[in-house]
């Protein structure tokens, strides 16, 4: 479903829907036919960046969770974005609304805002936490002062607490009561002090920081690992709402380089056994994907450890065999198919289009299939693509095609008889693709 003028970016999935984001809001979109899908609301509410979205019920009502990552004049969807100060030679965003908007979807036609939690630094993505133990879902927050996130000094004394300067070393942590979840709470933790930081621009103006990038939870084996930027770490989460991330507490961190420029751990996800760690490193820089030349931003593979346990030897890693030439093509997020043996995997690769990879041996991955379109519709610009029930959805256009050239959600079928039986039998009721649940019996 071709969506041109903004940027596509994430998706979630509850039962015959799919809610697939763009920086100016999101649409729900009805996948009960997925040859044939149909528009069923096209909210208009600007998040600014990546605006992230998951799902929960409570009793017998339905919630989004947008992320907004570009400070807002309004915490609802009148704002706009605010206006921009110079400062260090590049532009700051000047101090506003940001953080996690609460929407009721119970009717799906008629999206109705709630309310915004507000966090420090916004919410570049956000991981949901089921919290039975609690009658709560836990919103780990990803936030970081990067560029223009950067709170402009001016503003510093008003933004206060929610200030989001270098190094920063923090996440927010947004509690939900599924009774009253108009009635939340946000608290911070902190990142250790052993954090890889990264520094963007290596002797560059811009000051190093510490801050989480991406959270992926593996429930079966209360486990988060969270790409932290200069590096990842594998956390506890036995305490869902208190995970295993700061001084004193038992975390293992994995590095891929020394945290400056294209070392930049950007997502991560789980092979279902819970035995594996996919990790992005990437920055989506030029020239990325040459192939068998390829130098830097690669998805690695780890073995999964408990927290606090020695940091383990990659296992290998993985680009597209296809040479892009100066086209932007690091990976970006996709997901693990919930097969009993093997391991496959849907990713975004950005202008290299969506892969459909084996790491059945980690040490030797290899693409199976691949979709790289350019046609009168658009041209690939991929940023996620995940397994549902059957199909592949890729969200694209990252508008850096042109005004007219993004190609929204696109909606794959894998035709292999032999990668189809091995996900036969397994049907997810609803998908937050940051939340790895266990999975249904088959």
């Amino acid at each position: 479903m071709d969506l041109d003028g903004t940027e596509n970016q994430h998706l979630a999935f509850d039962g015959d829907r799919v809610f697939a984001t763009n920086i100016d809001g999101f649409r729900i979109i009805d996948i009960r036919n997925p040859r044939q899908p149909s528009l069923v609301a096209d909210v208009k509410c600007r998040a600014g960046r990546e605006a992230d979205v998951s799902i929960f019920h409570a009793g017998f009502r339905t919630y989004l969770l947008q992320s907004v990552d570009r400070p807002q004049t309004a915490p609802d969807c009148t704002g706009t974005d605010t206006a921009t100060v110079v400062e260090n030679g590049r532009p700051r965003d000047r101090f506003g609304y940001e953080g996690i908007r609460l929407f009721d979807i119970t009717d799906p036609a008629v999206p109705r805002y709630l309310k915004m939690y507000q966090t420090s630094c916004g919410a570049h993505v956000h991981t949901l936490v089921p919290d039975p133990a609690h009658s709560a879902v836990q919103i780990y927050v990803a936030s970081y002062p990067l560029f223009d996130n950067t709170t402009p000094s001016v503003d510093v004394p008003t933004a206060g607490a929610l200030a989001c300067v270098p190094p920063h070393q923090k996440f927010p942590i947004v509690t939900i009561p599924l009774a009253h979840p108009t009635e939340g709470t946000v608290r911070e933790k902190r990142l250790s002090s052993d954090t890889q930081p990264f520094d963007v621009d290596g002797p560059g103006p811009e000051p190093a920081f510490i801050g989480a990038r991406h959270f992926q939870a593996f429930l079966a084996s209360n486990l988060m690992i969270c790409g932290c930027s200069g590096d990842a770490q594998y956390w506890s989460i036995k305490n869902r709402a208190n995970p295993t991330s700061a001084d004193g507490e038992p975390h293992t961190h994995l590095r891929t380089g020394d945290g400056t420029g294209v070392n930049y751990l950007s997502g991560a996800t789980f092979t279902w056994d819970g035995r594996v760690a996919v990790v992005n490193d990437s920055t989506a820089s030029s020239a990325s994907c040459q192939g068998d030349a390829t130098t830097v931003n690669y998805t690695w593979y780890f073995p999964v450890v408990t927290p606090g346990d020695p940091a383990p030897a990659p296992l290998g890693k993985y680009t597209i065999p296809r040479a892009q030439g100066s086209q932007l093509c690091a990976g970006r997020l996709g997901t693990v198919l919930p097969t009993k043996t093997g391991y496959f995997m849907s990713q975004a690769f950005l202008q290299g289009g969506t892969s459909l990879v084996d790491f059945s041996d980690p040490a030797h991955p290899r693409e199976i299939a691949y979709a790289d379109i350019e046609d009168s519709i658009g041209k690939d610009d991929v940023f996620t693509a995940y397994w549902y029930n059957g199909y592949i959805y890729a969200n694209s256009g990252i508008n850096r095609r042109g005004p007219t050239d993004n190609r929204g959600l696109e909606i794959f079928r894998i035709t292999d008889p032999h990668i189809r039986n091995l996900t036969q039998g397994t049907t997810f009721t609803h998908l937050n693709p940051f939340t790895q649940e266990p999975l249904p019996r088959r």
